[in-house]
């Protein structure tokens, strides 16, 4: 399920960033949502890649991948959360 709405939130932001900046702005963004992504789709291959290249052990390693993913959620849900709040500022 995440993955679902994480990828239609994903083409809503791109179907607006074509319309809006033409191809230079889509791929740019169509970049970053796919490292986000990857954040939330597999978050915890990222993490368990990097630590055996590191060679260091993360405290509680089912942490690691969740904040992974978390930070992911953030990232991806934070474009739509403050174009929402200036439309509600703008009609004060």
């Amino acid at each position: 399920m995440r993955k679902i709405i994480s990828l239609t939130i994903s083409l809503i932001y791109l179907v607006v960033a074509y319309s809006v900046g033409g191809t230079a702005l889509f791929f740019k963004v169509m970049f970053f949502l796919l490292f986000l992504l990857a954040c939330i789709w597999c978050g915890d291959v990222i993490v368990n890649y990097k630590r055996s290249k590191m060679g260091a052990q993360p405290l509680v390693k089912e942490l690691s991948g969740c904040l992974v993913k978390l930070i992911g959620w953030i990232l991806l849900l934070l474009p739509g959360v403050l174009v929402i709040i200036s439309i509600i500022t703008v009609k004060r």
